[in-house]
């Protein structure tokens, strides 16, 4: 997946179902994501555009689940 990063580096976890879904209403090749830090929402859009926008909260994950992902 290519993708144009801006900004700080990030760690986040989602539900996995939630962002799916996200993905598939956008119907589009290209997503904007916009995260606000890694305890509040994600803003998906269609870069551009403003007629859809879809928010999805972040899972808060213990210390030990957090350092159990790699990357």
């Amino acid at each position: 997946m290519a993708a144009d990063i801006d900004g700080e580096p990030l760690r986040v976890a989602f539900n996995i179902s939630f962002l799916l879904e996200g993905i598939k209403a956008l119907r589009d090749d290209v997503i904007e994501l916009s995260f606000n830090g890694s305890h509040g929402q994600m803003r998906m859009s269609r870069p551009g555009e403003e007629s859809f926008l879809y928010v999805l909260m972040p899972i808060t994950l213990s210390e030990e689940e957090s350092d159990a992902i790699d990357l």
